[in-house]
């Protein structure tokens, strides 16, 4: 792969970006929407976890975050990012849900969508749905959840450090 290729795939999207991706994902099916949105979000929970590593080195940092590492998977990035206070159980909570439907979407070879009862089910459990509010697609309330996540992810790399409740 060129190097010019991965530079521009990895570099932060503007906000007229991001918003065009969010788009593609409600025009897209529903595993695109759901390995799209996680990829994002996962991204996300390693720049976070980067932010707070600032003091380390960019080697040191991948050695943490990237490959085979001990913080490379979501799982991971999840659980670190709760027990160094980044996150809050509601937070943690809702990024397993999310987790636990990509992992379904990714991996199983049986049919799946949104309309499908256990991922309707496990979308509107989802204690960001009190922000988002009900709309007339689970797949639309999932892309909703997803943004909010990130949207609140990357204030986390914005202000000052505190323990986050939610």
């Amino acid at each position: 792969m060129s190097k010019s290729f991965r530079k521009y795939w990895k570099a932060r999207p503007s906000g007229d970006e991001l918003a065009k991706v969010f788009a593609e994902m409600r025009g897209e099916s529903s595993r695109a929407a759901v390995l799209v949105g996680t990829a994002m979000l996962e991204d996300v929970l390693r720049g976070v976890i980067a932010f707070w590593c600032a003091h380390l080195a960019e080697t040191e940092k991948s050695d943490l975050l990237d490959g085979m590492e001990p913080l490379s998977t979501f799982s991971a990035k999840i659980k670190a990012n709760y027990v160094f206070g980044m996150i809050g159980a509601k937070t943690r909570d809702d990024l397993e849900v999310v987790r636990e439907i990509r992992n379904a979407f990714a991996h199983g070879i049986r049919p799946l969508d949104f309309e499908n009862p256990s991922t309707v089910r496990l979308v509107a459990g989802m204690n960001a749905m009190r922000d988002v509010g009900s709309l007339a697609v689970t797949k639309d309330e999932f892309v909703e959840v997803i943004h909010l996540l990130i949207t609140f992810l990357t204030s986390r790399m914005q202000n000052p450090r505190f323990t986050s409740t939610v």
